[in-house]
């Protein structure tokens, strides 16, 4: 046996341990039918997940928000006594153990931190039956990320998936996430912020676009923005409003944008709460008057910029 690695019962006692022995204090037991040579804290979430998936049916996979943890997708918090989500095929056996969520799906797997999970298309459509429509936007904008690579799955994909399993559990959340889906954010926070200003009319027409000098030089990267109307907004940590050194090179930075007509506005957490709501709503009004504006008079393209998915093709 291993440190820290959980075992089967039936495994040891093949092997030579009797009853008494495995009753030992020095072994804790993660899951009925499985000891492991530690005790097992609170917080120990992958000995459970270990324990769990070696009792577990070979064609059992973890799903759901399990999946989603072991895949990496954001998730809020769901509190301590978020159970674990285990599936199995729909002609399967589900399992049935304390602390444990079993169901049957239709569902292809992957394998992730070497464990047996569904795959993350098939995963996002199971958490619509969970979440609420931010956060699942939120995971809906990691699938389709540009920093994931050949992992990345693209939009007009994962519209085609959800809308092929029509009669899924809550599929219409999963459908109306993918609408609102963009690719470019990097955090749940400009999610929710970019759906922010959606619902006030001035829905962000590009994330992550970086900008240029006229004489192609990067000037700075910015959340979310119009670069035809010249306009963009950031979405700052506490870090950029607690820190006066990051303050100062935030500020400094935004001057040399601003000369060549950017109007960039940054906003924070203090945004989201009743009290810097009336600041959001102000921009997103800016910004459908800028458009009003624009549809009569041209807007003044002084530098360049480009999008996230093609950050070396500059645009004017």
């Amino acid at each position: 046996m291993r440190d820290h690695q959980p075992f089967l019962v039936a495994d040891a006692m093949a092997a030579g341990a009797t009853a008494k022995r495995l009753r030992a204090a020095r072994f804790s037991i993660p899951a009925r039918g499985v000891r492991a040579l530690r005790s097992l804290a609170g917080d120990d979430e992958r000995l459970l997940l270990d324990a769990i998936a070696l009792v577990a049916r070979a064609d059992h996979c973890f799903s759901h928000t399990t999946a989603a943890r072991l895949l990496g997708m954001p998730l809020p918090p769901l509190g301590p006594a978020e159970p674990i989500h285990v599936a199995a095929p729909t002609a399967g056996s589900r399992m049935r153990r304390a602390g444990v969520v079993g169901h049957r799906l239709r569902t292809s797997t992957t394998t992730a931190a070497g464990l047996r999970v569904t795959a993350p298309i098939d995963t996002f459509v199971h958490l619509a039956t969970l979440l609420e429509h931010r956060a699942l936007v939120a995971v809906a904008d990691w699938l389709v990320s540009h920093r994931r690579g050949d992992a990345r799955i693209d939009r007009g994909d994962l519209l085609h998936h959800c809308e092929r399993r029509r009669g899924a559990p809550r599929i219409g959340r999963a459908i109306a996430a993918v609408r609102d889906c963009a690719v470019g954010a990097e955090s749940p926070r400009e999610t929710e912020h970019r759906l922010l200003l959606d619902g006030l009319g001035a829905r962000t027409d590009h994330l992550n676009l970086s900008v240029f000098d006229e004489a192609g030089r990067f000037l700075l990267r910015l959340d979310g923005g119009w670069p035809e109307l010249r306009m963009g907004w950031e979405y700052d940590g506490l870090q950029h409003w607690s820190d006066p050194r990051q303050r100062a090179i935030d500020l400094d930075r935004l001057e040399a944008p601003q000369a060549l007509g950017w109007r960039i506005r940054r906003f924070g957490a203090h945004h989201h709460r009743a009290e810097g709501r009336a600041a959001v709503e102000a921009f997103a009004r800016e910004v459908r008057e800028r458009r009003r504006e624009a549809a009569s008079r041209a807007v003044e393209r002084r530098g360049f910029w480009s999008t996230c998915l093609a950050p070396d093709v500059l645009r004017r």
